[in-house]
Parts: C-alpha cells; structure tokens; sequence
C-alpha cells in the first residue's frame, strides 16, 4: 500500500468513526423519550450501556486511522530515503566509471 493509498483509508476510517459518534449520539438522545415504567428504565441503562460500547468502537476506529497515517508517513519516507540514496549511488557510480 502506498502512502496515498494509506492516507485515502486513513480518511475513510475517522469519517466512519465520525459517523458512529453521530449515531450513538442520536441514539442516546432518543432514550430521553417521554416513557416512565420499570421497563423503560432498564432499558435506558442498556441502551446507555450499548452506546457507550459503540463510542468506545468509534475510538478504536479513531486509532486505525491514526496508525494508517502514521504508516502512510513511514511509506512516504522510506520512498524518499530511497530516492536519496538511488541518487548517491547514481553519483558515485558517474565518479567512479569513465
């Protein structure tokens, strides 16, 4: 994979995990729904509970986009040390060869 390549994923992942907290956001608003009995109480404790799951999934998302960008510096390197040094030995060689 290369570097933009990398990046391209990168940003895929932090809008998905956008998204996610957008939803989870929405989702935990909807349990202030106008309904009082036991039930709607235990399922406010489970929906709080899910969402929270969810956020903590969106974090992680959050993390992979974090370390494909750091790969796609790392590609974007090597390719330039690369570059640097095929152009050192390029050098030598004319030196070296008549």
């Amino acid at each position: 994979m290369d570097g933009d390549a990398a990046r391209a994923r990168a940003r895929e992942a932090a809008a998905l995990a956008d998204e996610v907290r957008a939803v989870a956001t929405w989702t935990r608003r909807s349990a202030d729904a106008d309904w009082e009995s036991v039930a709607a109480e235990a399922f406010r404790a489970e929906l709080h509970a899910e969402v929270d799951a969810v956020l903590a999934a969106a974090g992680a998302v959050d993390a992979a986009a974090a370390a494909l960008l750091a790969h796609a510096l790392a590609v974007e390197a090597i390719a330039s040390a690369a570059a640097d040094a095929a152009g050192v030995v390029g050098c030598i060689v004319r030196r070296l060869l008549p």
